[in-house]
This record gives structure tokens, sequence and C-alpha cells, in this order.
């Protein structure tokens, strides 16, 4: 196995976590893994979870080991379904409203706002603070029109579709 692992150019710590992960199947049946059933390594995996609590990341990494094992060197099919969870998504939290001002700031100057007119709805006493924005808009040309995205909302919701 790690030889087939060389050949491919694993990682060091890929060799350690696959290894690990073949010794693990073969220490919990007491025997070679070439001699475990199917069944057997869903069962495995179903002890992973259940009784060790393994993150599904973990889950994942053992089963890619096993998996390596069975395909790259024993050379047997690896039809083994395993459902394994994703970790829950989290919405990150990070920036609030410097964050929201930003993006209003960005999005009013893309859309052709005059840099003057943005400057008097974010509040700021010197226009070179505002003008600090135009660079997250390359083709900013310094808009003409008045341009206001919110009104344009409300005016697109209001109407009859």
């Amino acid at each position: 196995m790690i030889d087939a692992m060389l050949v491919r150019g694993f990682s060091p710590r890929t060799h350690q976590s696959y290894l690990s992960a073949v010794k693990g199947l073969a220490k919990y049946y007491h025997r070679s893994p070439d001699q475990v059933t199917s069944a057997e390594i869903q069962r495995y995996f179903l002890y992973l979870v259940k009784e060790r609590h393994l993150s599904p990341a973990s889950c994942r990494l053992s089963l890619n080991g096993i998996h390596f094992l069975y395909q790259a060197v024993l050379h047997r099919t690896f039809e083994i379904k395993i459902q394994i969870p994703k970790r829950p998504q989290r919405i990150p939290k990070v920036g609030g409203i410097h964050s929201l001002r930003h993006a209003y700031a960005t999005h009013q100057l893309a859309a052709g706002m005059p840099i003057t007119q943005l400057q008097q709805q974010m509040g700021h006493r010197d226009v070179h603070t505002t003008l600090g924005y135009t660079h997250w808009v390359p083709n900013y040309q310094g808009g003409a029109s008045s341009v206001d995205l919110i009104a344009d909302l409300a005016n697109a919701h209001e109407q009859p579709q």
C-alpha cells in the first residue's frame, strides 16, 4: 500500500491517515482487511460514527483510505455505499453593518450613482472617503445620472409581473 501511495505522490500525512484507517479496520475485526466482507465494512463505519463519535470528515478520510486499499492495492471493486453526513453549513457572521455599508456603496457606484450623491447618502464629510469605494468598481466612470438601487427595487416589486 505504501508503494502505491508513493507512486501516486501522496503526502506523508496521507500515508499516515490511510494506513491508520486500514489498521483500524484490521484491528476491529482481528484479521486482514482483505478478509473483511462488504457488510462488515458497513458495520465498521456504523461503529466509527455511533461508538467512536468520529466526525464526518474523519469518517470520509477512513473511507478514502479503505477504498484506496481495495481499488489500488488489492485491485478489487469497492462498491460499498456508505452515507456519511456532511457537516452542517453555517452562515458566517463576519462584517456586520460595515460589510453591508460597503456592499451598498459598491453596488450603487456600479449602477452609476454620482460620487457626490453617494457621499451624501453614506454621511461622509470628505469625498475622499467615498472615493475609496471606486477601486472595487473598475469601470466606474463618475456616474452622470441619479441612480438609487433601493428605489429601483421598490418600483420593481410594485409592478405586476
